[in-house]
């Protein structure tokens, strides 16, 4: 855990400790004792370790604008799987979701609901400027389709899909950033 609060605090850790950590996490959230140790850092887990590793980086965004067949290669790389913290963390936000989906599905749906809820209260003005939103936005994107599944699978989340499409994504097919063009 005090490897994974070095990024939250804005500290430095390679990507491959991240990505090992993050595996560690996810082998032990199947196990009973060891999820029990793990269920007070949750909130931890999900919202200040994975969501923000969910986002694009600022050099992501610049090698989809300068070379975007670059971009594409590298996220359907399967060497970068081995490496990349952002694959890990969403394992662990599935797998989380997939075991003790009675802890976390809610959670997790409430934050990303605030995410994108947030994201269309901003004056467009704003919203033009503002990249962190659609970063933000393009994380919750990226959280949503990781659990697209699980949504589609329980009734009480399944009606609410569409809607959810209408209002959030379909608008983002125009956006003006690229990365979230192609997210969405």
């Amino acid at each position: 855990m005090d490897s994974l609060a070095l990024r939250a605090r804005g500290a430095y850790c390679s990507d491959r400790v991240t990505h090992l950590a993050l595996q560690y996490v996810t082998s032990a959230i199947e196990l009973g004792p060891l999820y029990k140790l793990l269920a007070p850092h949750l909130d931890f887990l999900l919202f200040e370790v994975v969501f923000p590793l969910m986002c694009i980086t600022p050099a992501d965004i610049e090698r989809f604008e300068t070379d975007p067949h670059e971009f594409v290669r590298l996220a359907n790389d399967p060497m970068e799987d081995f490496f990349d913290p952002r694959l890990a963390a969403i394992n662990l936000m599935v797998d989380l979701v997939k075991f003790r989906s009675k802890d976390v599905l809610a959670r997790v749906l409430g934050h990303l609901t605030n995410v994108l809820g947030e994201f269309a209260a901003l004056p467009p003005a704003t919203r033009a400027v503002d990249l962190g939103a659609h970063v933000r936005k393009d994380a919750a994107f990226t959280a949503l389709g990781a659990l697209d599944e699980t949504l589609k699978a329980k009734k009480a989340y399944k009606g609410e899909l569409e809607g959810l499409l209408v209002q959030h994504v379909l608008p983002e097919f125009g956006s003006p950033h690229g990365f979230l063009r192609s997210r969405a």
